[in-house]
């Protein structure tokens, strides 16, 4: 399917954008993509896909800087980078099933939209897939573009920290 697929991620809080390149270094297309055989139409080039991701709520973000409160090591694991925390593995936005077309790449955000203009297509499927695999990958990045920034993480919990200290 799309595992030759060139695929260029651009994200901001809460939205991110995929340039999908679906032709191969050849000049060929991917076999056994749905653009197979159809070189030089409109269906094969350079496809742009956009999602949003969900939010953390007030009282999501007040749950992961508890948690990270309570175990330092879990902060510490965290910034370090690498896969989220057993701890936080919870209080992350959930992520949908890899690879299935046409739904979200995190829980509660919206199906992706492409510009091929067809409704569960393999360019959104294989974006969300990168999605995916790059917040979990970095989780410090899925807790950025959900509304916790690293400043604001840090402020939670070192700030909190000092003041038990002060005590």
């Amino acid at each position: 399917m799309s595992e030759k697929w060139n695929i260029e991620l651009h994200m901001s809080p809460g939205v991110w954008t995929a340039e999908v390149n679906t032709v191969a270094d050849s000049g060929e297309t991917v076999p056994g993509s749905a653009d197979e055989d159809q070189r030089g139409t409109a269906a094969s080039g350079v496809f742009t896909v956009t999602g949003t991701l969900p939010q953390l709520s007030e009282a999501q973000r007040e749950a992961v800087l508890a948690q990270l409160r309570k175990r330092p090591l879990a902060l510490y694991a965290l910034l370090r980078g690498g896969p989220a925390p057993e701890e936080l593995a919870g209080l992350l936005p959930a992520a949908a099933p890899a690879g299935t077309p046409g739904e979200a790449v995190l829980g509660a955000a919206p199906a992706a939209a492409c510009t091929c203009g067809r409704a569960s297509c393999a360019h959104a499927a294989a974006a969300e897939h990168a999605v995916a695999a790059r917040l979990a990958a970095e989780p410090l990045l899925q807790l950025a573009h959900a509304g916790l920034p690293l400043e604001a993480l840090l402020a939670g919990v070192l700030g909190s920290w000092a003041e038990e200290d002060a005590h």
